[in-house]
């Protein structure tokens, strides 16, 4: 009886909705071009200004609220990585599916007695792992809900 289930996870796993995809890809890759225009020059500013003028500290203290302020708010105009097959968000948790290579054979923390600190793919040997923000450290190709084809890239 399981058999059937898994053909079914298996011809939704190799589903190719990029090109119903492409649009959410092109404007989270825009966003965060546009994001980048904003953040860099002012890292910029906020150390030539503690760098070349330590005192008076008025001056670097505006750059580095509206620094914060903008990662704050980068973080809510990205668009949402929603998948068309499963419409559920692919930049959350992990959670069938490597979002690398698309591969069922992802080992989590709890699979096994030793301890791991992320999930690990076995096909691709890729740990998705996170920085300490929740910047991911591996791009997004596929659904990790239902293994859809999303990028070639990778977001």
């Amino acid at each position: 009886m399981a058999l059937p289930n898994k053909i079914d996870v298996d011809t939704v796993r190799n589903e190719d909705v990029r090109e119903r995809f492409a649009r959410t890809a092109s404007a989270y890759r825009r966003r965060r071009a546009q994001l980048g225009l904003v953040l860099v020059p002012l890292v910029i500013v906020f150390w030539y200004s503690v760098l070349f003028h330590p005192r008076p500290p008025w001056f670097a203290a505006p750059v580095f609220i509206v620094f914060f302020a903008a990662l704050l708010l980068g973080k809510r105009i990205l668009p949402k990585l929603i998948c068309p097959t499963c419409a559920r968000d692919a930049d959350r948790e992990i959670v069938r599916f490597c979002p690398e290579c698309g591969s069922s054979e992802l080992q989590m923390k709890d699979d096994e007695k030793h301890f791991l600190l992320w999930p690990t793919c076995k096909a691709c040997g890729q740990e998705l792992s996170k920085k300490r923000g929740g910047q991911r450290l591996y791009k997004i190709r596929f659904c990790t809900r239902c293994g859809a084809y999303l990028d070639e890239r990778g977001l």
